[in-house]
Parts: structure tokens; C-alpha cells; sequence
């Protein structure tokens, strides 16, 4: 019973916000510093539910309806939802309203597993596109519009997926990409959860609603203003206008959190009506970091997104999870470390707090002269044969190996080195000696990974189900 006193999580978030980090990470309120102080004060009593006059998010008439539609004013779509349970519930009612149960979609090998969920739930069968990898990095990039056009002239998809910008924020040309959807009478969905502060950008770097995308899906909290889990779905196209409703309440809670609501309504507010000005006041912070710490800057054929800074940790002579470790030291918590690099998220709330704690870190840090090549690079799902459909690996009878043993099995579930949360084998794809490999290799320099028990097992299809 002594047992039953202790709050684990309590006492981890408590800690961690005793160590006073400045947080260049999600959510973009930034530790509150962007919520209205009337909000953030009352949040208890903010915490309510379908009461009389409140409205009802599954089926909204009133001042939610009012909300949505003040929002789909703002972004110039047909219509805008609401979700509390983030943009995996968007992506997943937004795939499920436009795609037909047995038909294909086009993904990005770099597609969220969220995307995984939506082919389970749909029965649908990935197509998967390859993408670019920034070579002195292994950073993965976006796909080009020739493999694009290549893909669509060998299969008939029900819909062509885009992720832009990507956790490190690589920009895709989301326009050309429609430009060849429209080609082929194929429908765009492209999942843009890490870039909502794109509406409001001063740069040529532009948010996927001014692109002719049919359906853009944001997560509101990460880069907009909102709590976690606080997204919306954007429709330009009044075909799936009411597919995607009813999509949107297979997949969500039917009990709503009011506060991610109220603070999706609030959020837009703000980026109505100041977001440009915090936009330009956040990118030159971000101009101030870049001019401190090594940034990356990616390939001229790559969009950058302005808010969002690529460390390059092999200046230091060391592994983007051991300098992920040094600036917590300094009081900076990054938003993501991997094998060579650490990501900063910018918001449209920062202080200058975190700029003198990035200045004696760039000081105190010795750089090194002679800079590796990357040798930790993944092997991606574009060139894979997928042996069964995500919904048949899912449903088949499945056992757990040790991963180094695991090659010429059936993957059973996404194996998702996080962050950033993008799946480095799909159920149903064949397990290589290059994935083992790699994910050893990932997880010895401090990574983790989804699927990998701390055991080191996996879930594979047994074998009387993979002939």
C-alpha cells in the first residue's frame, strides 16, 4: 500500500521543471510564456464539458462551429476541424475519408506511423517513395517530383501523401507536388504537424494551405501556440467536406478536452492577429543562434524552415545524444538529439533567456577541425518489398525474437527510432542485416527505439504465417 503514495510522473515533470531549461522544444507556448495569463491561471476551471451553450465537438451548432469556422476563414479552406487528440487523429480520419478500403496511397519512406495506423484501420497498401539523404548527415530529405511521376505511372493510388516540413525541418515544395497530383487526378494530403507557424511566415517558405493541397493536416500545439494535442484538419476540397466529419468521429474521444479546444480557438487569435510580427521577432532569434552554434544548412534544392535549427554535433567531435546531454548542463532542453545532430525549435513566444546559456555553450565547447562523414545511415522502406499489408502483419500471429537474430524475419510491428517518430520498418517488410546493423548501432550511441524491448527483442510474424 506504501507503494500506491508515490506519483512517479508527478515527480519526473516536477523535477524536470525544477531545472529551470529554457525549452527550445514543443509545445510552442514555451512553458506557458504564450498563453493568455487568464487562461493559463484558471486552467482547472477551464477543464469542462459538453454543457448546455458549450456545444458538442462531434457534432458542433454553436460557438465550436463558430470556432472551427472563424479558423477556416483565417487559412482560406473549405472547412476546419478541430482535434484533441492531435494530428495523428487527423491524418488518420483524413486518409480514412479519401481512401477507399483495398486501394494504395503514395507515402514518403519518411511518413509519421501514424500513417501505419491509417493503413490498418483502412486496409490500404503503402507505396513508398524514397527520399534524398543529406550525405555528411544521414539526414533524410523529401522525395523528388521525378520518382513521383514515376510512381504514379505505375500505380493507380487513391492518394499521393506529403510531410513537409519534416522534424528538421526540411521544406518540400508542396505546390509542384499538387501540380502533379492534379496531373494524375490524385488527391494531396499532406501532413504539415510541425508547421503551423508557416501561416504566418515572411519568407518564401509558405505554409501547404496556400499550395492547392486537398486536405493539410496541423498539429496546432507544435509550432501554433496550443496545448499538446490541440490539432486541426484543413479542407480545401468540399468533396471530402463530410467524409472527413464522419472519419473524424470514428477516430477521436467523445469526451473532448475542453482546454486543447479553448486553447485551439485562443491560439488562432493570437496568430491572426500577431503572428506576423512574432514571426519576423522569432527568426532573428533564430538568426542570433545560428550566428553562435554550427547550423546545418541544407541543400539548395531543400527549403529550410526559418524557425527550426539543425546542430551539427561533429563540430564538437562528438554524437548529437552526447551534446543533447552537455546543453541540458548549460539549462537548454533541445527538442531532439540523433547520431549527429540536435534540433531547436524556435516559437513565436521566445525570450532572450536562451541565448546567453547558447553563447557559453558555443564558448566553452572546443570545435574540432577535422569533421567526420557520417557513417550511421539508415536503410530506408522506399526500395523494400512489403510482404504483407500492414492490416495482414498486423492481424497474423506474431513472436518475439532477439533483434540480432532477427534478419529474413517479417516485421510484426513498426520498429520507430524516436524521435522523430518515423518508422524504420513497417509490419510486413522483410528485416535486412543493414536494419540490425543500424539499429545496434543506434542504440549503443544512445538512441531509442520503438518496438526494441529493453530486452532487445522484437515482434516478428511467425513462421507459419510468413509462407
Amino acid at each position: 500500500m506504501q507503494e500506491q503514495r508515490e506519483t512517479p510522473l508527478w515527480s519526473a515533470v516536477a523535477k524536470h521543471r525544477a531545472q529551470s531549461l529554457y525549452p527550445y522544444h514543443v509545445p510552442a507556448h514555451k512553458a506557458g510564456r504564450g498563453l493568455l495569463p487568464s487562461f493559463a491561471a484558471h486552467m482547472a476551471e477551464f477543464d469542462l464539458t459538453e454543457l448546455p451553450g458549450l456545444d458538442n465537438l462531434a457534432a458542433p451548432d454553436g460557438p465550436l462551429a463558430d470556432a472551427e469556422a472563424l479558423a477556416a476563414t483565417f487559412v482560406g479552406a473549405d472547412a476546419t476541424y478541430f482535434t484533441t487528440n492531435g494530428s495523428t487523429a487527423g491524418i488518420l480520419a483524413s486518409v480514412l475519408a479519401v481512401a477507399p478500403p483495398g486501394s494504395t496511397i503514395i507515402l514518403p519512406e519518411t511518413a509519421h506511423q501514424s500513417f501505419h495506423s491509417a493503413c490498418v484501420l483502412g486496409d490500404l497498401s503503402p507505396v513508398f517513395l524514397p527520399v534524398e539523404l543529406y550525405p555528411e548527415l544521414a539526414l533524410p530529405m523529401g522525395y523528388t517530383l521525378s520518382s513521383l511521376r514515376k510512381s504514379l505511372a505505375e500505380c493507380r493510388p487513391s492518394l499521393v501523401v506529403a510531410t513537409t516540413p519534416t522534424y528538421h525541418g526540411v521544406c518540400s515544395d508542396s505546390a509542384a507536388i499538387k501540380a502533379v497530383c492534379r496531373e494524375h487526378g490524385v488527391p494531396l494530403l499532406v501532413d504539415e504537424a510541425h508547421g503551423t507557424h508557416l501561416l504566418v511566415s515572411d519568407t518564401q517558405v509558405q505554409s501547404a494551405v496556400r499550395s492547392g493541397a486537398d486536405l493539410v493536416v496541423q498539429s496546432m500545439h507544435k509550432t501554433g501556440g496550443a496545448l499538446t494535442g490541440a490539432a486541426w484538419v484543413h479542407c480545401f476540397n468540399p468533396h471530402f467536406r463530410e467524409p472527413l466529419k464522419r472519419a473524424l468521429r470514428l477516430v477521436q474521444s467523445t469526451s473532448p478536452s475542453y482546454l486543447l479546444l479553448t486553447s485551439l480557438d485562443l491560439a488562432r487569435r493570437t496568430l491572426a492577429i500577431e503572428g506576423a510580427a512574432r514571426f519576423c521577432s522569432s527568426r532573428g532569434h533564430a538568426d542570433k543562434l545560428r550566428a553562435l552554434l554550427p547550423a546545418v544548412s541544407f541543400p539548395r534544392d531543400w527549403q529550410q524552415d526559418p524557425l527550426r535549427i539543425v546542430i551539427d554535433a561533429r563540430y564538437f567531435d562528438m554524437s548529437g545524444f552526447a551534446l543533447q546531454q552537455i546543453m541540458l548542463a548549460y539549462g537548454l532542453s533541445p527538442e531532439m538529439a540523433d547520431a549527429y545532430t540536435v534540433t531547436l525549435v524556435i516559437g513565436l513566444f521566445e525570450s532572450a533567456e536562451g541565448l546567453p546559456r547558447a553563447a557559453a555553450l558555443a564558448r566553452d565547447l572546443p570545435r574540432t577541425t577535422v569533421i567526420p562523414k557520417a557513417q550511421l545511415v539508415p536503410y530506408l522502406s522506399g526500395g523494400r518489398l512489403q510482404m504483407l499489408t500492414p492490416r495482414q502483419a498486423y492481424f497474423s500471429q506474431s513472436i518475439r525474437v532477439p533483434l540480432a537474430r532477427a534478419r529474413g524475419e517479417i516485421c510484426a510491428e513498426p520498429l520507430v527510432p524516436y524521435p522523430p517518430g518515423v518508422p524504420l520498418l513497417w509490419p510486413g517488410q522483410r528485416i535486412e542485416h543493414e536494419d540490425i546493423s543500424y539499429l545496434q548501432a543506434l542504440l549503443a550511441a544512445g538512441g531509442n527505439c520503438i518496438g526494441v524491448s529493453p530486452t532487445g527483442q522484437i515482434l516478428v510474424i511467425a513462421g507459419e504465417d510468413c509462407e
